[in-house]
């Protein structure tokens, strides 16, 4: 038996529709219907917690439902998450085919740019350096002269 099926059974021995459900714990009436209906075939357990705290049962009957549903589908091989994980797999190669790339790209650009520093320093009659070299020494000669008057 599914752990939706034990809710519905609980359900109706409570005598309470999905609506009253999802009043009493605070969770969405949609969500409270894939649960009931199986859709949902793993819901988090604080929130099946919620549910049969709404239909006044204890925390001691969650836990009960997933042992007894961890039993029942223990020797049964998981085809739904071979799936998942293949397109997990999937997303994360492509992630990391990105992240290759960006980083190739980053080092390009600090390549350029290093050549280019290098290439300006090497060449002071020309580029960002030349114009420091001009304005640093008048600026040295400036400060040199006001501290002269003192």
């Amino acid at each position: 038996m599914s752990l939706s099926e034990k809710l519905q059974k609980l359900k109706s021995q409570q005598q309470m529709s999905i609506q009253t459900i999802s009043d009493k714990s605070g969770i969405p009436i949609g969500t409270v219907k894939r649960i009931f209906s199986g859709k949902t075939t793993d819901p988090g357990y604080a929130t099946v917690c919620c549910i049969l705290a709404a239909m006044d049962t204890g925390s001691e009957t969650a836990a009960e439902l997933y042992k007894d549903v961890s039993t029942e589908t223990a020797g049964s091989p998981p085809a739904d998450n071979s799936r998942l994980i293949d397109l997990y797999e999937r997303t994360i190669e492509t992630k990391n085919k990105w992240i290759r790339v960006l980083l190739i790209l980053c080092l390009i650009f600090v390549s350029i740019f290093i050549f280019i520093l290098i290439w300006d320093i090497c060449n002071p009659h020309i580029g960002f350096f030349r114009l420091s070299q001009e304005i640093f020494p008048n600026a040295l000669l400036y400060i040199v002269n006001q501290l002269h008057h003192f």
